[in-house]
């Protein structure tokens, strides 16, 4: 009979994702890519989707499948995998997404996202908030690296995020940069060049201030007792502090006269 196929003595209804046109006695047909078909007992195949719906038809479908996460199937075209979109670096696609084309804005109804400041996405990345293990997240970027579509991490509808584990910029002089974000040198430490993920403090008898490339020596009449010192200490009434990168008081005020 019409939708069934016969081995032998046997007829048997052809399944869901299959055809069994007529005179088409021996065997049923799997439907090709970009068709489906959802019953049993079937003449031939239905035509998947038009995209709208983010579903394709891979071979012998029973039913449309989800656009895989990372992925946009949003076209006429887009009804079997091979013609599906897959999310460029440095952006996000989520559940929202349902283009690359990213001329009318990054971030712009419909389009990818950029990939969060502090973090790096990877071609195919659905989700900005990372998961651990998970490479279609976002991920974090190395140390010494910012990872943003600015250096100063200000928003863009034309720059995407950064693609890659490096950022998209060095941590600038005067700054060290952790998880992608850039922090000025604190005081008491010193930043001296590109790529710094921690500062480096000053020695006793030295001093610095806020986003130092260089610590300064403690001047004559001052002294700096500890690492890390940011503020240079007066050398108290009745003694004596003569040399400069002193680290303590080591003489008293002389004897007729004073100080």
């Amino acid at each position: 009979p019409d939708g069934s196929y016969c081995e032998g003595i046997l007829t048997t209804t052809c399944p869901a994702g299959t055809f069994c046109p007529k005179n088409q006695l021996g065997r049923h047909l799997a439907c090709g890519p970009g068709y489906l078909q959802t019953s049993a007992g079937s003449l031939n195949c239905d035509q998947c989707s038009d995209g709208t719906d983010s579903k394709f038809c891979p071979y012998s479908s029973g039913s449309q499948v989800s656009c895989p996460q990372g992925f946009i199937c949003n076209n006429k075209t887009d009804r079997i995998e091979a013609d599906m979109n897959i999310c460029p670096e440095g952006l996000v696609c989520d559940s929202t997404t349902t283009t690359i084309d990213i001329s009318a804005g990054i971030g712009t109804a419909g389009a990818p996202a950029a990939c969060p400041n502090g973090r790096w996405c990877g071609k195919g990345t659905y989700s900005g908030t990372h998961i651990s293990g998970d490479m279609r997240t976002s991920q974090f970027c190395f140390d010494g690296n910012i990872c943003g579509q600015n250096a100063d991490w200000t928003s863009s509808t034309t720059l995407t995020g950064s693609k890659d584990s490096y950022g998209s910029y060095k941590c600038p002089i005067s700054q060290f940069c952790q998880d992608g974000k850039s922090n000025p040198c604190p005081d008491g430490a010193f930043c001296p060049t590109e790529g710094i993920s921690l500062p480096d403090y000053c020695q006793a008898g030295f001093f610095s201030t806020l986003g130092a490339t260089e610590c300064s020596k403690c001047k004559i009449g001052t002294f700096c007792p500890k690492i890390g010192t940011s503020k240079p200490i007066q050398c108290s009434p009745g003694s004596v502090c003569q040399l400069d990168a002193q680290l303590g008081i080591t003489q008293l005020c002389p004897a007729g006269s004073y100080c």
